[in-house]
């Protein structure tokens, strides 16, 4: 598991925030139907995929493992209309075919979003680490940042198993914990707990086993 605040690439990033909302662009006589094959759970993927169909009477013709490779599938299947029909970049003013264009700005070809973002964090680099933050909690962890913060201040800024400060003299900041087969939260770790927990794969018999090793250990020290 990653820490709580981390850099990553420009690519993917938001758009301006200061912009108003742009209506989405379509394509007459398509629309987009992404239908579950199973039950959706947050931040898990359905067991048995998910369909991509478009109001044209196209269908793909297999599952998708993903919504986002149901809509990369569906986007595809847009760029075989003619080009004249594609929608229109609103910053290079440019026909640029579907799959190309940006999801999370869509008046925005994918390379324009990636410019603008740049120049946007730039701008602002204090808005733009809290944006990161955000999206990495939200996305990973289901939580917002108010509520790790208040987990943080819950254990009094301290990792919840060996009690080190955030920013330790070894560097590591602490990480959110979760239970991987539900997704929920535990807990804030250092890097050191956090990494062990994983090591003995959260298994608590691992630990007990691995406590009652170390105690017969010193045992025989003192013996």
């Amino acid at each position: 598991m990653k820490a709580l605040t981390i850099r990553q690439p420009w690519a993917g990033a938001i758009a301006h925030q200061t912009e108003p909302k742009r209506k989405v662009w379509s394509i007459k006589g398509h629309k987009r139907v992404l239908t579950p094959l199973g039950q959706v759970k947050p931040r898990q993927p359905t067991a048995e995929g998910w369909r991509s169909a478009c109001g044209c009477g196209w269908a793909a013709p297999q599952s998708h493992p993903s919504k986002r490779a149901a809509e990369v599938a569906y986007r595809s299947h847009l760029d075989e209309v003619p080009s004249e029909q594609w929608p229109v970049c609103k910053r290079c003013e440019q026909h640029t075919r579907p799959s190309a264009m940006s999801t999370g700005s869509p008046h925005l070809c994918k390379k324009c979003r990636t410019a603008a973002t740049r120049e946007w964090a730039e701008r602002n680099p204090s808005a733009w680490e809290r944006h990161l933050r955000k999206s990495l909690l939200k996305r990973r962890y289901g939580i917002t940042i108010e509520e790790a913060d208040a987990l943080l201040e819950q254990q009094h800024g301290r990792c919840a198993i060996c009690g080190v400060a955030e920013g330790d003299s070894r560097g590591f900041r602490l990480h959110i914990d979760h239970d991987h087969a539900t997704g929920v939260v535990r807990g804030i770790l250092c890097h050191l707990c956090n990494s062990g927990l994983g090591h003995f794969r959260d298994n608590p018999e691992f630990l007990t086993k691995a406590i009652a090793y170390l105690t017969a250990s010193e045992e025989r020290k003192t013996a």
